[in-house]
């Protein structure tokens, strides 16, 4: 009955991004993020814009990135928001 139920977690947690958006988010945080995602199956890792090319790199299509623009608050309007986030993604 155990095992059952910790298939159960599992195909759910397979469904959620392990997520850390934090403001006060360092770079371990976000790489003990990761390694906890890919080896407990997320689904994904949702990360804030500014770790989105270190996070490619260090995962290296382990799992699918995740991030949020504009949150939780923002200043720039959505187009300039856009054009950072596409500019970091093609370097």
């Amino acid at each position: 009955r155990k095992e059952t139920r910790a298939m159960e977690i599992m195909k759910i947690y397979e469904k959620i991004d392990h997520t850390q958006l934090k403001q006060t988010a360092d770079w371990s945080s976000i790489q003990k993020l990761c390694d906890e995602a890919i080896a407990g199956g997320a689904a994904s890792v949702c990360i804030p814009p500014c770790y989105v090319a270190q996070v490619r790199a260090y995962v290296q299509r382990q799992i699918p990135i995740c991030t949020v623009i504009g949150f939780p608050q923002t200043f720039y309007c959505m187009m300039h928001m856009c054009s950072k986030q596409i500019e970091k993604y093609l370097r």
